[in-house]
């Protein structure tokens, strides 16, 4: 059957309906209005999904006077797809093989238009809102404007839209949508939305030319095999894509390694991008349950099905590349999100991983995630890397893929190098001659620190000396290598530093003072040059106290990590410290970020409160303050009001 004679059929059809039962019409009018109103702001990406479907390569939206034109050069409308759109609920689409399903997109529409003429498969035919009153002899609002199809010939149409579709057939556009329309401004608002990325999961639409008002754009996807690179006027991007059975992931992808995607790009797809959030900065594509608007999953039994396959799909995927660093675990190394979507599916990927990720070692073993074991939180992730490539010993029982770090082993397993572990590193004398002084600094520190430390362990050791390296036991003082002293008395306890340099009857390089604390308030006496500049900042003063502790400080405040200062105690453990200077009152907010932060490093994390008057400046500090304060959420941009507080307190007099 001809379209022309099934618009004909279904228009007696849907007449003869209405005539028949007018409070159906009156409902679905209703119907409609709720539709668009749930819909308003997707118009675009409904349009974009019906056009996938239909196969289409390229779309093109512009606007001209009174039209808003989108068109696409997919196949021609049909029985199918009028049938559909006259219909609520009547979709022949395939759940996880069509993007829609629901056969309400198109109605969204009629938010902006309630006059809406299809130009396809050389046929002309409308949907509006005053001819069906008008023919029903029914008022406008009481009845739909896509439901009963209105059949047009060449002379009733107006010649301006005439000469625009006909322009639209020659850049070989098969399927126009014009929507009669003053009220341009909603697609304004939703173009400030759309990129690029709105085409990445899409199966078949690789160019979306955008002519709109006094702007000209042009958002494209070229797909080659597993790759899609994405490009509009501002960025290009590549993706990498994993498949299997309708379920994606979507890793951001440079000079053939994946790297973390911006937080903002880690959300759900439901083919579009909605706005719930991954723990982690990548994409997840499947047909997700979505509320009418499609901005949000509904957390329903399906969806968490879809969330449990997304997580198997991407241990199948870590499993399948185990010995390869392709980036992945960079990914994976940090929590970005502890929204209820994220947290679904972090939880189910952990308990997946615990139970079937296998890494392969350079000896050739194979064993659970959960039996790797990990370093102090002292080294740093270069240093780790150096350390499991340059020790025979380490590197026999680190994973082959050395891409896979500590940082994210530890959220599988609690088991650290033993003393016995950092003892067998020290035994080779290569590695102690070929690393840096600070990594063999770092593992004594740990050697010496240890409460139950047996010197016997240290003198088969070797250990930095200006030619090369040494044993301990035939060392003097004079051999050592200075730097390696200076790195080590910073990470040593004093009293122990001294013992050590005692012991083997090196010379001693005393540290500045001595820290004694009174008791309640704790306030530091007897310490050369214990003075703390009033005109230093709140960040930097806490950093010279922290180096006051004994501790190994540096300030990070620029880096937007949650935390201003990070923190190394002699004992090789990290503190992530926020700094606050707070007033008389004593009150202070955390920021979202500065509370996610908190949330991941737990007993960790400190907030250092610093209170400056003339004479002196006090510090507190409080840890864990997620679970020991009673925080207060106040609605500006998220954050976290506190005042009332305790903690430890320190006093210093401070000079100019």
């Amino acid at each position: 059957m001809e379209l022309s004679d099934y618009i004909a059929k279904i228009n007696k059809k849907f007449v003869k309906e209405a005539l028949d039962s007018p409070n159906l019409m009156s409902d679905m009018a209703m119907m409609e209005k709720y539709m668009s109103e749930s819909y308003n702001d997707r118009i675009l990406v409904e349009l974009l999904q019906n056009a996938d479907d239909a196969l289409s390569k390229k779309v093109i939206l512009s606007y001209s006077k009174k039209y808003i034109y989108f068109a696409n050069n997919g196949r021609d409308f049909n029985e199918s797809d009028l049938e559909a759109i006259s219909r609520s609920g009547n979709s022949n689409k395939k759940r996880g093989i069509n993007i829609g399903y629901r056969g309400v997109g198109f109605k969204s529409s009629t938010a902006i238009s309630n006059e809406i003429y299809i130009f396809s498969a050389n046929t002309i035919f409308s949907f509006s809102k005053s001819v069906c009153a008008k023919t029903l002899q029914m008022d406008d609002d009481n009845v739909p404007t896509v439901r009963i199809p209105f059949l047009l010939n060449n002379e009733s149409v107006e010649n301006e839209l005439k000469e625009n579709v006909r322009f639209l057939n020659d850049k070989g556009y098969t399927t126009i949508f014009a929507f009669k329309t003053d009220k341009h401004n909603k697609i304004s608002e939703e173009l400030k939305e759309l990129n690029s990325t709105f085409l990445l999961f899409l199966k078949n639409v690789e160019d979306f030319e955008i002519n709109w008002l006094d702007t000209s754009k042009k958002l494209t996807a070229q797909r080659l095999q597993d790759v899609v690179t994405l490009d509009d006027e501002y960025s290009s991007s590549s993706w990498k894509i994993i498949n299997d059975n309708n379920i994606q992931l979507g890793f951001k992808y440079e000079n053939d390694v994946i790297i973390p995607c911006e937080k903002s790009e880690a959300v759900y797809h439901c083919f579009l991008p909605t706005f719930d959030s991954l723990p982690y900065c990548f994409k997840v594509n499947a047909d997700f349950p979505t509320d009418p608007s499609r901005k949000h999953l509904t957390l329903d039994e399906n969806t968490e099905h879809l969330i449990t396959r997304s997580a198997e799909l991407l241990i199948k995927y870590i499993q399948n590349n185990i010995d390869v660093d392709t980036g992945i675990f960079d990914v994976l190394n940090n929590i970005i999100s502890f929204s209820k979507t994220a947290t679904i599916f972090q939880n189910e990927y952990k308990k997946q991983l615990q139970k079937k990720l296998m890494v392969s070692l350079n000896n050739n073993s194979i064993i659970p995630i959960s039996k790797l074991k990990i370093f102090n939180d002292i080294f740093e992730p270069s240093e780790i890397k150096d350390i499991r490539k340059n020790s025979t010993y380490i590197n026999e029982i680190s994973p082959k893929n050395l891409g896979i770090t500590d940082k994210y082993i530890s959220n599988f397993t609690l088991d650290r190098y033993s003393i016995e572990d950092y003892c067998e590193i020290l035994k080779d004398g290569d590695f102690v001659e070929n690393s840096s002084v600070i990594i063999v600094a770092k593992l004594y520190s740990i050697i010496i620190n240890d409460g139950k430390l047996d010197w016997n362990k240290l003198d088969g050791l070797y250990i930095p000396c200006k030619s090369g390296k040494i044993r301990v036991c035939e060392a003097s003082g004079s051999d050592l290598d200075q730097k390696f002293l200076n790195f080590l008395s910073s990470f040593v306890v004093s009293n122990k530093y001294e013992n050590f340099m005692n012991h083997y009857g090196f010379a001693i390089k005393n540290r500045e003072g001595t820290i004694i604390f009174n008791n309640v308030t704790k306030t530091i006496s007897n310490v050369n040059n214990t003075y703390i500049s009033k005109w230093k900042s709140a960040e930097e003063q806490c950093v010279l106290f922290e180096e006051h502790l004994g501790n190994h400080a540096k300030g990070v405040g620029s880096q937007n990590l949650g935390y201003d200062v990070e923190s190394i105690t002699p004992d090789g453990k990290k503190r992530y410290i926020e700094v606050k200077s707070v007033s008389s009152t004593g009150e202070f907010v955390m920021t979202n970020n500065e509370y996610s932060a908190a949330n991941i490093y737990k007993n960790n994390y400190y907030m250092c409160l610093i209170h400056q008057n003339d004479e002196e400046v006090s510090f507190t500090y409080i840890r864990n303050p997620i679970d020991n304060l009673d925080l207060e959420k106040r609605v500006k941009a998220w954050e976290w009001v506190c005042n009332k507080y305790s903690g430890e307190s320190y006093k210093i007099k401070l000079c100019e």
